[in-house]
Parts: C-alpha cells; structure tokens; sequence
C-alpha cells in the first residue's frame, strides 16, 4: 500500500491510471513518488509562514463511546463540525461608498484572527446581486472603533472554500455606513464538517511503506516497532479534502501513536483507547470527544487538494 497523505495527490493525478478497487493493481508508482515530493516540499514553509490574517476554527464537542468498536483503514471515528470563534449577521445591505453592492442584509460574516478587527463571509451568498455571490468579500476596521471602514475582496476558494489568510498589503476601497449584530457562533450557515479517520498501521521494517513516505515514519530515536496512523478529512458533508501528516512531524497535532498495543492517543482533548489488532483494522474505543480546541487549515500547495491541519490552542 502507499502512504495515507497521498492518497488525494493520487486519486487526483489526471495522467495516472490508478485503480483503488478490492484487488486491483494501482499504476504507475512514478507518479506517486512525484506527488509525495511535491507534497513534501511547500508544507513546511506555508507552517511557518505567519499571514497578517488568518481563520481559526473551534472544534465542535463530541461524545465519548459507550462500547469499543472495530475500524477499518480510512474509516470514520470521530465526526463533528467546525465553527467560528466569533460570528456576524449584515443588519443591512452592504454597499462600498461608490455603491457597489457587496453583501446582503442577513447575510453572515466570520471573524479572522488579526490585529484589528476583519470580517469575511465564507460560503457564497446565494444572491447573485452582490459581490460575495462570486468572492470573499471582507471588511476591515482600520480606525480601531470595531466597525469597517474598508474593504476587499479575495477569491471563492474553490475546493478550500473553508479556509482563508493573507497581507493587508493589497488596495483597500472604502465602505458606507456598515452596521453588524453578532450570532451564535454555532448558527452558521455551511459551517464545515470535520471527520477523524484510522489510517493504517505503520510496520518497522517494511521499506516499500516507509519509503513512500518519505522515509520520515518513524522520528529519529523513535523505539517503537509499529505506529498507528490517523488523519483529518474537513469540507463540505458530501466532500471532504484529505488533511494528512507524516509520523516523524512534530508539529502539533501528531496524527500517529505507537502500534504496540493496548495503548492509548491523545489528540485535541479526544482520549481514545486502541485495544486490539487484527491485520489491518484496529479495536479501540473514544474514552473523551473534542472539545473546544482552535484550529487552522492550510492548502499543501502541490498541485492537489491535501492539505494539514494545525493545532492553535
């Protein structure tokens, strides 16, 4: 098998006849390593990259299991959504000072982490009429009294709808008279869907694996014989992009735990207990759900639709 974090560059590689059915042979392995390498080459850099704004995420709160359950690879553990930390309804009809018509009376604005207060709205409007019809249209309030007082637009996102950061640093336009009421964070409309998946086990000593991951499963100093892998899928409820990692990444969170089992995970306040093996599914049990934590998103810009999630606080 190949490498969890790929599985997205792979289904989407459109010179590659790769079959993922029951007993099916999957080719060719060429284009597999190019996206592991393309993969592997701007995640670090868009981590450590600091946007002057960016959207955090709050993990909605989920429950812990009554009974331990079996799982096989790729399959869901956990699901729940994704909500803002702080969210806005238009009282009125937004307009910039020339009169462009920007966004609707009751249409709904999320707050971005940023050192002065910036409002978007992340799912499309649904009427055509204004600019966030096409566009992520954001207001920003530039004088420090926490109303807008100019504005610009991004694009739609595309499959990372979900997911916005940048600079202040393009052209501005002024706004009209802008008035916000602030909502229940969890009233938002299309507010992601988050799923927690089982991976795979990861086996010291089996190369072929190991190697299409870079050769960065096990951290150096690493004692453990076999890891267990985890990842993210966050999107729309019928879609969902791929959030993956390697085991030896340390940035938090880690996606993986040691395979030895009976052995427990702790990830984003979810406890879960791993019991048992066989072959490939794993027996385990969700001690403690998510809860409260604040996450960010990031596009792995390699030409597919994978990408990692962050742990903030």
């Amino acid at each position: 098998m190949f490498a969890l974090e790929n599985i997205d560059a792979v289904r989407r590689a459109k010179d590659a006849k790769i079959f993922l059915g029951r007993g099916e042979q999957m080719r060719p392995i060429i284009v597999i390593f190019s996206s592991i390498l393309l993969g592997f080459s701007g995640g670090a850099a868009a981590k450590d990259r600091q946007p002057e704004f960016e959207m955090h995420w709050v993990v909605g709160e989920t429950e812990a299991m009554v009974e331990p359950v079996w799982v096989k690879k790729t399959e869901v553990v956990v699901e729940t959504r994704l909500w803002p930390k702080k969210l806005y309804v238009a009282d009125d009809a937004i307009q910039s000072a020339d009169g462009k018509a920007l966004f609707p009376e009751g249409g709904q604005l999320v707050q971005l982490a940023a050192d002065r207060f910036t409002v978007c709205n992340i799912p499309k409007s649904a009427n055509k009429k204004f600019m966030s019809a096409k566009k992520r249209v954001c207001l920003v309030d530039d004088d420090g009294d926490l109303t807008p007082d100019s504005w610009f637009a991004r694009g739609s996102g595309g499959y990372w709808w979900f997911e916005i950061s940048g600079d202040f640093d393009g052209k501005r336009e002024a706004l009209a008279e802008v008035s916000l009421t602030e909502a229940d964070p969890k009233s938002m409309i299309g507010a992601p869907y988050m799923s927690f998946h089982y991976g795979r086990f990861l086996d010291r000593g089996n190369y072929f694996q190991t190697a299409l991951d870079g050769g960065r499963s096990f951290a150096k100093g690493s004692e453990a014989d076999s890891l267990v892998q985890f990842f993210f899928r966050i999107g729309k409820e019928k879609r969902r992009e791929g959030m993956y990692r390697v085991c030896a990444d340390e940035t938090p969170p880690s996606m993986c735990a040691d395979g030895n089992l009976p052995g427990e995970y702790r990830l984003m306040g979810l406890e879960i207990e791993m019991l048992e093996r066989r072959k490939e599914d794993i027996l385990l049990k969700v001690n403690k759900g998510f809860g409260g934590s604040i996450v960010k998103l990031f596009d792995t810009p390699d030409g597919y639709t994978s990408g990692e999630l962050i742990l903030v606080e």
